[in-house]
């Protein structure tokens, strides 16, 4: 399970045609709230690639992308027997731990995966939007300093 990974679609995609990768069941955990991060890792290191924050990007067997800020997603997740709560602050990187009944989901899913497996997930969960990071409002700093003199 990762919990809001700052890693890279492409990186994972890797891992999970490898041997390792093959066996592997990934949970990635994705908020709106920590978007603005995976923004800033994109800009900062990505070189024009995606974060895992965004989703994986492709349907893969093995790989789920829970979205704990989508409604739906949370509505299955109340299904399944796990209230989590609502998001509380628009901008919070820390979302995917401290989301009350997140960690009780984390612990059964970590624990007893005969109780609740990936298809459970895979089959209940709605199929992921496209997020993007909204843009923030121009700003105009004044005239550009003229540096030929």
């Amino acid at each position: 399970a990762r919990m809001a990974g700052a890693e890279f679609r492409a990186t994972a995609r890797l891992a999970m045609g490898s041997s390792a990768g093959a066996t592997a069941e990934v949970l990635n955990i994705t908020s709106g709230e920590n978007l603005m991060y995976d923004g800033l890792i994109e800009l900062a290191v990505g070189c024009g690639q995606r974060s895992l924050g965004r989703g994986l990007g492709v349907a893969l067997p093995r790989w789920v992308d829970l979205r704990i800020n989508d409604q739906a997603s949370r509505d299955a997740l109340r299904e399944l027997g796990h209230g989590i709560g609502k998001p509380e602050q628009r901008i919070c990187h820390w979302s995917g731990y401290l989301r009350p009944g997140l960690f009780a989901f984390y612990a059964r899913w970590l624990g007893d995966r005969d109780d609740l497996t990936l298809g459970q997930l895979q089959a209940r969960l709605p199929t992921p939007r496209r997020r993007v990071l909204r843009r923030l409002p121009h700003r105009d700093f004044g005239p550009a300093l003229d540096t030929a003199t």
